[in-house]
């Protein structure tokens, strides 16, 4: 079986990426024997178009294919994928009547880097990655369109934006004040181990010298070792929390015994609760004022489109 790209992300999740870069649809209208699944704005979408689209979300999740086999959950699947081709198209039409075009040079770049990214972290060989494109009936022209399309919703992102100031973040600050608040945090890694025994002499390990994570991968229970930033708020064992806390960066804690087993806690950084100024998170909240000004341009648009799907009344 072949290795997923991205391990860490539900299959639902990485479609909500993957309509980003779903590939151009060719034409507007479809032949007179394709079926339609789909109408958006007078642009047509066939049977042809979803079936490419789900061979492009196979090509970066093999295991997927498999859950398509499953009557029920293709159905929800197909259901999922095709709005999600909706969506794409309202994004493609809005860039077309902007004319926001890509860098052609800058879209090669981009192709570049994600044909050995596929090769490199799913399919090892391009012999392999080859094979599988011609199994899904697919070309590198589809793979051409996935840069494509990410670059223009980038573009997009980038003209409906232009305008947000540092004036719209101070305003957005000052209706949400907490955003001032900075609550205590530390970056955790963690090893649990569920025998005191082995605990001591994993410690033991670490406080020889031993890369914390390579053991942690070896001898903890979880399927992790960095836990990653956790908040005072965070609502975790009490005991494992009060621990971590009060680490210094860099410091190894002793055997924390819990409901759960023996932790021994890694911190490599730790801020303080305090109140921020408006300059420290000025940068960032321009990005969260431009990011839902995007989301509402775009769901305005998606009301104002005039969208008709078949589906029900192919079957």
């Amino acid at each position: 079986m072949y290795k997923l790209l991205v391990a860490k992300r539900t299959p639902l999740s990485l479609l909500l990426v993957l309509f980003l870069f779903f590939p151009l649809l060719g034409g507007c209208s479809a032949a007179p024997t394709e079926e339609l699944v789909a109408r958006v704005n007078g642009r047509e979408v066939t049977r042809q178009d979803l079936n490419n689209f789900m061979g492009m979300v196979y090509l970066y999740m093999p295991d997927l294919q498999e859950l398509s086999r499953q009557r029920e959950q293709a159905a929800l699947l197909e259901e999922e994928i095709l709005w999600l081709l909706i969506e794409y198209l309202v994004l493609e039409q809005e860039t077309e009547r902007l004319s926001l075009k890509v860098d052609e040079a800058e879209l090669a770049e981009h192709f570049r880097q994600l044909r050995e990214d596929l090769i490199l972290l799913i399919y090892q060989t391009e012999e392999n990655y080859l094979a599988r494109l011609q199994e899904l009936q697919l070309t590198e022209e589809h793979l051409l369109a996935i840069p494509r399309s990410a670059m223009l919703r980038e573009l997009l992102y980038g003209h409906v934006t232009a305008e947000i100031t540092e004036a719209d973040a101070l305003a957005y600050v000052q209706e949400n004040p907490y955003i001032l608040e900075q609550e205590a945090s530390i970056y955790v890694y963690r090893i649990l181990v569920d025998n005191l025994q082995e605990a001591r002499e994993v410690r033991d390990l670490l406080e020889k010298g031993a890369d914390f994570v390579e053991t942690g991968e070896k001898y903890s229970l979880e399927g992790y070792v960095e836990l990653g930033y956790v908040k005072a708020s965070d609502r975790l064992d009490p005991v494992f929390m009060e621990s971590a806390f009060n680490l210094e960066p860099g410091e190894i804690s002793e055997l924390v015994q819990t409901a759960e087993g023996y932790y021994i806690i890694m911190v490599t950084e730790k801020n303080e609760a305090a109140t921020l100024s408006f300059e420290q998170v000025k940068e960032e909240v321009i990005y969260v004022v431009k990011d839902a000004y995007y989301e509402a341009y775009f769901h305005r648009l998606l009301r104002e489109s005039d969208i008709e799907t078949f589906k029900e009344k192919n079957k």
